[in-house]
Formats: structure tokens, sequence, C-alpha cells
């Protein structure tokens, strides 16, 4: 991957150009810190008018915000195309429904953050982490983890993205923090309240079951199980 052009395909008046250029300013700086926290290069975040301006073939992934997902109850989700590349969508209609802002804590920026994170750490979706006990395994999630928590973007005023996970959180012999980016869990394959974690047991092929967080909000956990996206991968699996 050779970066992120963001893409509005929503009607909403509220995402004007100046409000998505605000959008990836924010994702590019949060980028280069997710990078340094994955030991990963860092991956710029820019604008485009349409999905036509990006080449199949550029290395670019795409993070398209639409008014509604293929399912309706579906927020945002990273996967992967039928060209083999990994892409991002993002429902705004969904967002602002239920409470969200544009770009206020929690909001439809948080949601694009989420997805950013975990698709520059598990480009195509193919990571599983075994739990300490070695009873289940677990995606490879960066943000599910630390779902509702958010933080201002530094020198960004008003543009909060999502928290996320580092490589400690995934490590069950890791003694010192921090954890999360935020630094509010005090040790690995931590639960934060508005997160969720999903977990197979049976090796390939086996059952999935999800795992919410006591104060995740119940239209987000029925988004969290839409079908769409790395979720569907994981039931088809």
């Amino acid at each position: 991957m050779r970066g992120y052009a963001l893409v509005n395909e929503s009607t909403r008046p509220e995402l004007t150009p100046a409000v998505m250029s605000a959008h990836a300013s924010a994702l590019d700086a949060q980028q280069r810190d997710v990078a340094d926290w994955w030991e990963r290069a860092p991956l710029p975040v820019s604008c485009v008018g349409s999905e036509k301006d990006v080449p199949v073939d550029s290395g670019i992934v795409l993070a398209t915000y639409v008014d509604t997902l293929s399912d309706p109850d579906a927020l945002a989700y990273h996967t992967v195309d039928q060209y083999g590349r990994p892409r991002i969508y993002i429902g705004v209609g969904i967002v602002l429904a239920n409470g969200g802002t544009i770009s206020g804590p929690g909001g439809l920026l948080s949601a694009a953050s989420h997805e950013l994170i975990e698709t520059t750490v598990d480009p195509y979706c193919g990571f599983n982490v075994d739990l300490p006990d070695g009873s289940a395994e677990t995606p490879l999630e960066a943000a599910d983890w630390t779902q509702g928590d958010s933080y201002e973007q530094k020198g960004l005023e008003g543009l909060f993205v999502s928290n996320f996970c580092g490589p400690r959180c995934f490590d069950a012999s890791a003694k010192d923090g921090p954890w999360d980016r935020m630094g509010l869990m005090s040790g690995p394959f931590q639960l934060r309240p508005g997160g969720y974690w999903s977990l197979r047991t049976g090796g390939p092929g086996g059952q999935w079951t999800a795992t919410f967080g006591k104060l995740m909000p119940e239209w987000v956990q029925r988004a969290k199980l839409a079908r769409g996206g790395r979720r569907e991968l994981r039931w088809q699996r």
C-alpha cells in the first residue's frame, strides 16, 4: 500500500470539500502515529474527487463515504475488493441518525479513523492472534478493543480520531505499557467499556462469537453484527 484516498459519495450537505480536507489532514496526522506504534511505513491520506481518479494498480486504498452501506445496519468496515486490494467504506447516515457528529468524539471522522487504523495494521484481513490461554483466537483488529474512545488530533482543534491498540495489547508477555494510544488499558487483551472483540474457537472453520463492552450502544452492536466487510469474511472461513 502507498496511501489512502478519501472519496465523498454521500449526499449530505455537511460534507463540504473543506470538511473532507480537514478529515484527510487529521487522518494523515494519525497515520504517522499509527506507523510509529506498529513499525509500519507512514501512509499519506489525501482527498480525491472520484474513485475513477485512483487506478486499480496505484497502491492507493480507497476510503469511501456513502449515505448507506449495502447492509443498512452496517456502520463502517474494511475489506478486500474484487481486484484483491484493500477497501474501506464508511456509512454517513447511520452515524448522524444516531446522534453522531461529523468530526466530534465518536463521530464520523472517528469511524473513518477506526477503519484506516485497522487496514494499516492488517490490510488483507488475514491475521489472527491466540488468546493467552489458547482457548480461542481473535482477529488483529487494532481499534475494535478501544471502540468508543476517541481523542482530539494534536494541532487540529475539533477533529477527533479513534483510539487504537498497539502491539503490546496482543502480547500476553508484555509487562509494560502503554497498550493503547490513549493509555487507558492497564494490560494486554483488555476490552474497553465501549469496545468489542470477536473470538473463534475450533480453528479454521470454527465458530465465531462476539463480545461487547458494557457501554457499547445497542445500535453499534447491531452495526458490528451486520453482514458485510471483514465480519462476513470471518463467517465464511
